[in-house]
């Protein structure tokens, strides 16, 4: 929500960005090396109600870039989209895949951190408890921020707290 506006999603961009969170990781029922492909398969082929067969190949390539190589407007699972649309996959995947970095312990203890923009960077800052106990996951949200990075203009800084104001 707060990169919307931003990244000119709407809120059928939402939807499907919630879709692809709770289908991203149907590929394990295959096998997970490769489960970014045969979860972008599986939901390409698959009998989805309450969605567009067009939404349905958006989901996919959103699962699909989830993970390893990063979306190209060229590539074959983006071709049959309009720009508006491909430039929608491309945001979406680059943040389901940074969610997907900060959710890898899957025990519900999401992190949820406070963002703030600053001239040269946007800063998410995490409770200071949860970033210490959950170190992995920060250095992979480290590994995983460049794609989004590149989307917003700005690098991403994750922080354990605020800078606080000397006291004097």
């Amino acid at each position: 929500d707060t990169y919307a506006s931003l990244l000119h999603l709407n809120n059928e961009a939402r939807r499907l960005l919630i879709a692809a969170c709770q289908l991203h990781e149907i590929g394990l029922t295959i096998s997970h090396k490769r489960i970014h492909l045969h979860g972008s398969y599986i939901i390409a082929h698959s009998n989805m109600t309450g969605i567009t067969q067009y939404q349905q190949q958006m989901i996919a390539a959103i699962v699909r870039f989830h993970r390893k190589a990063g979306p190209s407007p060229k590539h074959s699972d983006l071709k049959a989209m309009r720009d508006k649309d491909i430039k929608v996959t491309i945001a979406l995947a680059a943040i389901l895949r940074l969610a997907v970095a900060l959710n890898r312990t899957k025990n519900g203890d999401a992190a949820i951190p406070h963002f703030e923009e600053k001239k040269n960077a946007w800063q998410w800052i995490f409770d200071p408890k949860w970033y210490c106990q959950h170190e992995v996951c920060i250095w992979n949200a480290t590994q995983e921020k460049r794609p989004l990075s590149k989307l917003l203009g700005k690098p991403i800084q994750l922080k354990r707290t605020r800078k606080e104001k000397s006291k004097q």
